[in-house]
């Protein structure tokens, strides 16, 4: 699965001259090669993880949000006390938490969100008017969880529909919220629910300490929730190993994935996700 997966990567490097502007080529990948090696740390690896699943109780469609695990939340939820944490806003981050955090490890995701939002600026876009677009805070839910052996983390953007029923020639792709405050879209909406989830495992010996390296008995922190951010700008597939998705809908990343056939000496790349919406 392993090389699977590389080889996606590798054929894929197209989508970072397009996804989110940047070319971020050099650090996804790194930062994804951990799927196959495992996080930096000299404990037991433990994955990055799924979102546990969760239903949500409206049965109107343009009242629910899925996550990319096909999860469904309601899109105007009664609300429950949470916490935002000190820095209240990390960049263009606003992270709030459904229990309280160790203060060190406020202050590293403070940091680590404040850090991404300085290498992925937001874009600025115009109305029909010529008129600059406010420009949108993401709103992020921090939900930690026990589990030592269970995963270190997991997260994903929500999406406003699970399905297109209309197929058009780039395929029944759903590019998140996260991805469209990013790029300048989505109107300010009152009692809406988060652009995101991130699950943190707290019974993790976590280095929380960025001065230093993780010791032999701790888990990079910084690494870790980096990883995680990039599922939340929408880097991740919804594929499964036969092509097909998973939950009915592709990600944006899907659309510019393709595979380098094995001993192909044309070098030709076949997307995976062919003009008719069907998988190649």
């Amino acid at each position: 699965m392993c090389n699977f997966l590389k080889q996606l990567l590798v054929s894929s490097m197209k989508i970072f001259q397009n996804f989110i502007q940047f070319n971020i080529v050099f650090y996804c990948l790194i930062s994804f090669n951990v799927i196959c090696i495992g996080f930096i740390s000299s404990q037991s690896n433990l994955p990055c993880g799924v979102l546990p699943p969760n239903q949500a109780t409206s049965t109107n469609p343009d009242s629910i949000v899925f996550d990319r695990f096909g999860n469904s939340y309601d899109a105007f939820p009664a609300w429950t006390s949470t916490l935002s944490l000190p820095c209240n806003q990390s960049g263009y981050y606003h992270l709030e938490s459904i229990a309280s955090l160790s203060s060190d490890m406020e202050i590293a995701l403070c940091l680590i969100f404040a850090e991404m939002s300085a290498i992925f600026p937001r874009r600025l876009n115009y109305n029909a008017c010529g008129d600059p677009i406010p420009q949108q805070t993401v709103n992020i839910l921090i939900r930690p969880f026990s589990g030592s052996q269970s995963k270190t983390a997991a997260a994903s953007t929500l999406y406003f529909s699970s399905t297109q029923s209309n197929c058009n020639a780039d395929g029944p792709i759903e590019s998140g919220r996260i991805y469209h405050k990013i790029n300048g879209g989505l109107e300010k909406r009152t009692n809406f629910f988060y652009d995101g989830l991130l699950d943190i495992n707290t019974d993790l010996n976590w280095n929380l300490d960025f001065s230093t390296g993780p010791s032999p008995t701790q888990y990079d922190f910084r690494t870790v929730i980096k990883h995680e951010i990039l599922h939340l700008m929408g880097v991740g597939t919804n594929l499964i190993m036969d092509g097909s998705s998973f939950n009915g809908y592709y990600s944006l990343y899907d659309k510019y994935l393709g595979v380098i056939p094995y001993f192909n000496s044309t070098g030709t790349i076949n997307d995976l996700i062919a003009s008719n919406c069907l998988a190649n």
